[in-house]
């Protein structure tokens, strides 16, 4: 099995994803092995490399998250502008799948994107 296969697994990419946003975003976990260790834990019974690949991909997916919602339409507005909301964020995860079309799969590139608009654009 690779990181490829188990981020298309659904409760091993929502535990991914959620490691990612606590260590990138939160700042838990002290490094990215304690990242790996704890996402060990939330999803057992992967090979040993599939974890560390897995993270390094999401984390890379994050920061790429951050840096095209901060450059985008999409940080000055809110769910409440309606259609130009929804031009926008689909804009952006538009601009996500091209700069990682490796990371295909339901909703995989706009992963982080509802939580990196709230966080540094809305909050």
């Amino acid at each position: 099995m690779t990181a490829d296969d188990a981020l298309h697994d659904a409760p091993f990419r929502e535990a991914a994803a959620d490691v990612v946003v606590r260590r990138l975003g939160h700042g838990q976990y002290r490094s990215a092995r304690g990242a790996a260790e704890a996402l060990r834990r939330r999803a057992p019974g992967y090979p040993a490399g599939v974890y560390d690949d897995a993270l390094a991909r999401l984390f890379a997916l994050y920061d790429d998250t951050v840096r095209t919602v901060r450059a985008s339409p999409l940080c000055s507005l809110s769910p409440s502008d309606g259609d130009a909301y929804a031009q926008a964020w689909a804009e952006t995860a538009d601009a996500l799948a091209s700069q990682h079309p490796d990371l295909t799969g339901p909703a995989l590139p706009s992963t982080f994107l509802n939580w990196v608009h709230y966080w540094y654009c809305l909050r």
